[in-house]
């Protein structure tokens, strides 16, 4: 069964890569976004739980970047963004595997940009802290969110919940001979581009972030 998923997730990933490629004839931008997560402590979690958030945060965004990549250095270089977590930074509690994985996609960004660098392709991450969305309201309930929306104690400027805008404008990458101030929004329209996996990142308040 394991093989099978990891069959259909790699069939998925190049599916993604080659649809833009057929479409624009280039890739230049990668947004790297896909949620997965459950509430288990370590003690009990389930090896199945493991492997499933490690295999859609990590695993996945390791490949869906280097076959990224692969295009971008045929067409002279691109940008790939990720998502971490401010749960990289420390404990995650009933949340560790999403901790670990996010960790990881630090340390995995880190990798990627040095040894992509001499392809003129840069890979950056963004480690939000919770935002407003469903993913949080599958974690925290409705109740507490009306709260949150309100007034978010965490956050000293305005004490305001991010929103999924907030995030994408982080993720906003250049491609090749792009500006530095967000062009590669635009580009990404103009050109090629994709995005790795779901909807706005989540979080689990009052720390958790997408």
């Amino acid at each position: 069964e394991g093989a099978l998923e990891r069959l259909a997730l790699e069939n998925d990933l190049h599916r993604a890569i080659d649809t833009v490629v057929k479409a624009d004839g280039r890739l230049d931008i990668l947004i790297g976004n896909a949620p997965a997560w459950t509430m288990e402590t370590l003690i009990d979690m389930k090896w199945e739980s493991w492997d499933y958030v490690t295999g859609v945060i990590l695993t996945a965004s390791f490949r869906l970047g280097q076959l990224a990549a692969r295009v971008m250095r045929d067409n002279g270089g691109g940008s790939i963004a990720f998502t971490s977590s401010i749960d990289f930074k420390g404990a995650a509690p009933s949340f560790s595997h999403y901790g670990v994985a996010k960790a990881a996609i630090v340390n995995l960004v880190q990798n990627m940009a040095f040894e992509f660098a001499q392809y003129n392709i840069r890979v950056n991450c963004v480690s939000p802290g919770p935002l407003n969305t469903q993913q949080s309201i599958d974690i925290v309930g409705e109740e507490l969110m009306v709260k949150f929306r309100k007034y978010f104690p965490p956050v000293p400027l305005g004490h305001r919940l991010g929103e999924a805008e907030d995030h994408a404008a982080a993720c906003r990458a250049p491609g090749p001979g792009g500006r530095a101030d967000g062009g590669g929004q635009d580009q990404a329209r103009e050109r090629g581009g994709v995005g790795g996996g779901g909807g706005g990142g989540g979080g689990r308040a009052p720390r958790e972030g997408k």
